[in-house]
């Protein structure tokens, strides 16, 4: 069945029911090529693996449903059914497994699948297809949206690009942009990729979220001993002194070689702002351990600004490494890379987006924004709108498969926790920091829309400069005071979250007309407006 280097370990019976513990051979670092979206039946089964049980007799639904809760739901099963179920029990089965069941996968291989698989076996893509004729008769959640829990390889899709500038000791120091965008995602692939790979080359991720530029150094050697790339616990607040260790390590011929190491800084935003004190120097003494050689060491830290756009000034000020640093934004998906987060998990789901039904996928990146973690969450409602009573509309006598249609949509789009989550993830994404500078200059854009409701500008865009007289008019200082080439740094950023866009004549406005309407009415926007007034 594909499951390649699979140990079985045989356990006590449930009752009478036969009874395995299944896990899938972990490869030694490196990237994998996993061969389908489900992580139950994937990564996940290398590190928790997976129950699998045996079946005898004759089933209908209802008795399996039973079966299955006396058998436990508390882990993934792999059921093996030595019946051929009717296609009327299966149809059955796909609405109970969602409806009747917990979060744990139950899927269930029969005669009539054996058969199957036996008819159309092919070594390379036989789990492949598996998975596609087993899946849409169970529960499954692949997607991920909480960017605290861990996403599943399988589950990172696109941002290719990226995350070779990302892995690459040639590639970006700095990577950027705002929440939701799957900064933290890229960081945890690329060590997954990095760390421990067939090259014995090792990557370090470390959370310095709140942290300032010394508390981070002891973050940093704390974490490099703790994941043994130096043999000795680091207790210091000094750069210089942190990357002295680093170097000597590398260099050190006596000690198994790191050819590579990789430290990725998620979260850096504070670390950034209080370098500026000290004119970046934990970055000169992280760039001088590249010194040791080409390709042997790189550093790159993640934040909500462009560093090099806002900092530039006081790090020339100070002679620092900034200005020759690289910078990688992350911005929302492409239309390929989105359409592929939707489709392909879904598919494997049963879900089918029909060639007159196309525009729905549109609909949904229109109302996610092309943002990597609102589709994840969008898709994860579409799965669980299938667990309500009423099936997400779906009829049982002739699903699966699924044709997604405009009320399944609809649903989702009308549930109001969903939409609340939508608003959430939106202001969660212009309120990057402690000045909120992206939501009040998105809130000062809001008011421009409404005082221009029948005007030409609300077509034509808005500058800058509008901005600044807005945010004067309301007496919102910390806008107000800035230049213009600040604000338009800020637009710029706004235009690469895809919440503004460029009009023709190099004017902004905002990329949808729902981003303008989720700012609120025009009171709304006052209310807003006037807590940010400063005397």
């Amino acid at each position: 069945m594909g499951f390649t280097g699979a140990t079985v370990e045989e356990r006590p019976k449930i009752g009478k029911v036969e009874n395995y513990y299944i896990r899938i051979k972990k490869s030694k670092g490196g990237k994998i090529n996993y061969k389908h979206p489900i992580p139950v039946f994937g990564s996940k089964a290398m590190d928790d693996g997976f129950r699998l049980v045996c079946l005898y007799g004759k089933y209908d639904a209802a008795r399996l449903i039973e079966e299955f809760k006396n058998i436990g739901e508390s882990q993934n099963t792999l059921v093996l059914l030595d019946d051929a179920l009717q296609l009327s029990e299966r149809r059955i089965l796909a609405k109970k497994t969602k409806s009747d069941l917990n979060d744990k996968v139950f899927a269930v291989i029969d005669r009539v699948m054996i058969a199957f698989l036996a008819d159309n076996y092919n070594v390379q893509f036989i789990n492949q297809i598996l998975m596609r004729v087993m899946m849409p008769f169970a529960y499954c959640q692949p997607y991920v949206w909480d960017s605290s829990k861990v996403m599943p390889p399988e589950i990172f899709m696109g941002r290719k690009e990226e995350l070779e500038k990302i892995e690459s000791s040639a590639g970006v120091n700095i990577v950027y942009g705002g929440r939701q965008l799957g900064k933290s995602a890229l960081f945890k692939m690329a060590k997954m990729n990095i760390d421990n790979n067939e090259n014995n080359d090792r990557a370090v991720l470390v959370d310095i979220k709140g942290l300032d530029y010394e508390q981070a150094a002891n973050r940093v050697g704390h974490e490099m001993y703790d994941t043994k790339v130096i043999d000795q616990d680091v207790d210091t607040t000094d750069w210089w002194e942190l990357a002295r260790i680093v170097k000597n390590r590398l260099n050190d011929e006596e000690k198994p070689r790191i050819p590579y190491l990789l430290l990725l800084m998620d979260e850096a935003d504070d670390f950034i702002e209080s370098c500026k004190k000290v004119h970046f120097q934990p970055f000169d003494a992280l760039k001088s351990i590249q010194s040791i050689g080409s390709g042997r060491f790189k550093f790159v830290i993640a934040g909500l600004h462009n560093i090099v756009r806002f900092h530039r000034d006081a790090a020339l000020s100070g002679n620092s490494v900034i200005p020759h640093l690289t910078a990688l934004t992350i911005k929302p998906f492409k239309t390929i890379e989105a359409r592929k987060l939707i489709e392909e998990p879904l598919h494997y789901l049963g879900f089918r987006f029909s060639e007159d039904k196309k525009s729905l996928v549109s609909l949904i990146l229109a109302n996610t924004n092309y943002f990597p973690g609102l589709i994840q969450l969008y898709c994860a409602n579409l799965i669980e709108a299938m667990r309500k009573n009423d099936y997400a509309g779906y009829n049982q006598v002739d699903t699966p498969a699924y044709e997604v249609n405009p009320e399944h949509i609809k649903k989702v789009l009308s549930d109001p926790y969903f939409m609340e989550q939508i608003r959430k993830m939106f202001t969660i994404t212009l309120k990057l920091d402690e000045d909120n500078m992206y939501y009040i200059i998105a809130l000062l854009m809001a008011y421009l829309y409404h005082q221009n409701v029948n005007s030409a500008a609300v077509i034509d865009g808005f500058s800058a400069d509008n901005i600044i007289e807005a945010a004067k008019e309301y007496g919102v200082k910390k806008v107000a005071i800035q230049s213009k080439i600040v604000i338009e740094g800020f637009m710029q950023e706004l235009t690469e979250l895809n919440v503004f866009r460029i009009t023709v004549d190099n004017m902004y406005l905002f990329s949808r007309y729902s981003f303008f309407q989720m700012m609120g009415t025009l009171n709304e926007v006052e209310e807003k407006l006037v807590e940010y007034m400063e005397d």
